[in-house]
Formats: C-alpha cells, sequence, structure tokens
C-alpha cells in the first residue's frame, strides 16, 4: 500500500486487475481502476506500488514481471503506461519511493534493486541479491530493511518443503 498526500490509500489487489482505494475518513476500500492489463497470464498479479514524486502512481505484477505508471489526476485515475524496463523482472513485489523518481524495489527471485524511471524507462539495478524470497522493503536513513517472505514454503510447502526459521528482515547499506 501506499499513501498520498491528502490522506487517501491505495491498495494493489494481486488476485483481481485492481488498485483500490480508502479515502479519509472512509471505512471501506473501493475499486479506484480496474484494467486487464495488469492482469498477468497466470498466477499473483499486482504487487508493489508507490507515488512517486510526479504524483503519479506506480505499481509491479509478480508473476507478469510488468512495471506500469498510473496518472493520479485530482484523485482520479488517468493514463496507464506500461513502461519499458531495463531488463526482465523476475516476481517483483515490495516498492518504495526514495527519492525523485528513485525506487527500491525487491524481487522474490533474491534481490533488492534500485529503480530509475526516465519517461517511460526504468533502469533496474541489482543493490543486493542472494536473498530468501524477499517481500518487502522500507528505507530508514541509509539502510533498506528487507523482509524475507519465503513465499515458496508457504504457497507449496509440500514440494519445498519449511521455511527456514526463523523469517528475517535483513539490513542493506543503499545510502541516503
Amino acid at each position: 500500500m501506499t499513501v498520498a498526500s491528502d490522506g487517501t490509500v491505495y491498495v494493489t489487489n494481486s488476485l483481481a486487475p485492481q488498485i483500490l482505494q480508502l479515502k479519509p475518513g472512509g471505512k471501506t476500500l473501493e475499486v479506484w481502476v480496474e484494467n486487464k492489463q495488469f492482469q498477468p497470464p497466470s498466477g499473483i498479479g499486482l504487487d508493489g506500488i508507490a507515488i512517486g514524486s510526479d504524483g503519479d502512481i506506480y505499481v509491479n505484477t509478480f508473476d507478469g514481471g510488468d512495471f506500469f505508471r498510473v496518472e493520479l489526476k485530482d484523485g482520479k485515475p488517468g493514463a496507464i503506461t506500461k513502461l519499458e524496463t531495463s531488463r526482465p523482472l523476475k516476481l517483483p513485489d515490495g516498492l518504495r519511493l526514495v527519492s525523485g523518481q528513485n525506487f527500491l524495489m525487491v524481487e522474490g527471485s533474491g534481490s533488492l534493486d534500485r529503480v530509475t524511471v526516465n519517461g517511460d524507462k526504468v533502469s533496474i539495478a541489482t543493490i543486493k541479491d542472494g536473498l530468501k524470497e524477499p517481500t518487502a522493503v522500507a528505507k530508514v536513513g541509509g539502510t533498506a530493511w528487507v523482509t524475507e517472505g519465503q513465499l515458496s514454503h508457504l504457497f507449496n510447502a509440500k514440494a519445498n518443503g519449511p521455511p527456514s526459521l526463523p523469517f528475517e528482515i535483513v539490513p542493506v547499506a543503499v545510502g541516503n
């Protein structure tokens, strides 16, 4: 989820091609935008979400490996653009704004990445790999805190066995 400057909360629906919103003072999530572009051929769809410094919403699709910009104009959705990434994304998940059009993103394949949006192009640079199926990231000061979710053990425990315990939140130096 991400929170706009007016207090509106935006949330991805990973099981449907929707971004939901909860307006300040609201009690229930409502569909803000629904678009078939967000639906991957199979599996989990929308996942990571963040608001860029341009005020637009950025989302990725977990199984689809896509990255989108949704224009946010006066609280309403505008154009939806599938952005071109510098390399294929492998199970993209948590997404957080750092500054400007720079984001941190984790990929379930095991990496923490720096994501830079420039127009309709997205540069992906791996900061750290070898993580255990990361699901989320939060930045505090010069450190990115990455949760290792080990989702394959949750969704397919029979084939993958139990997770490696304890679950960890891994600090990664990223600078300011």
